[in-house]
This record gives C-alpha cells, structure tokens and sequence, in this order.
C-alpha cells in the first residue's frame, strides 16, 4: 500500500485481467476481500468515497455496468493500451522532439 493511498484523488490499480466482465468483477471481488472487507464489500458507500474509489460497493460495480463501461476504468481497471497505439505515440514524440523553434 502507498502512502498517498488514502489521498481523494482516483486510484487506478493493475488487476489481472480476465476475458470476461465477470471474471473482471471477481476479481475486483477478490482484491477488495483480501485486503480488509473478509466478510465481504458493502452494497453502498457515500459517493465521495466511491468516486475516489478508496472503498468497494456493488453499488458501484452496477453503476459502472450501467454506464457500458466494459474495461471498468470507473472502479480502478487499467485499460489496456495496444503495442500500436504505443509505437505510434512513441514515433510522434521522437519527431515533435526533433522540431526546432524558429522564433
């Protein structure tokens, strides 16, 4: 655990992805149980704390479904980035770095 982990701003973790939402959300399950929630997450946490994604709900597990948020980035799911889209950016920022200020 970091020491910022308590601060309010969104908190995005690497879980293990799955190739399914519901392998996703059994593991979010899993996560959270494992850390201090043994009996299990809560239905509902005040939306501050949701939000800033320093407690589990299923409340939020549904919202995030309800909004088509198939990566579940609204609950902490790192999206995955393609090798293309990195080789890309990677090839634009050797070439703006190579550009020289004329004035």
């Amino acid at each position: 655990m970091s020491s910022n982990y308590w601060q309010t701003k969104k908190q995005n973790e690497q879980f293990k992805h799955g190739n399914t939402l519901t392998s996703k959300i059994e593991a979010y399950v899993k996560v959270w149980e494992s850390r201090c929630y043994s009996d299990g997450i809560p239905d509902e946490v005040p939306n501050k704390v949701m939000d800033s994604g320093r407690a589990p709900s299923y409340k939020a597990l549904a919202i995030s479904i309800l909004k088509n948020d198939l990566l579940l980035k609204s609950i902490g799911f790192d999206g995955k980035e393609s090798k293309w889209y990195s080789a890309l950016k990677d090839k634009k920022r050797r070439e703006e770095s190579n550009q020289y200020d004329m004035f």
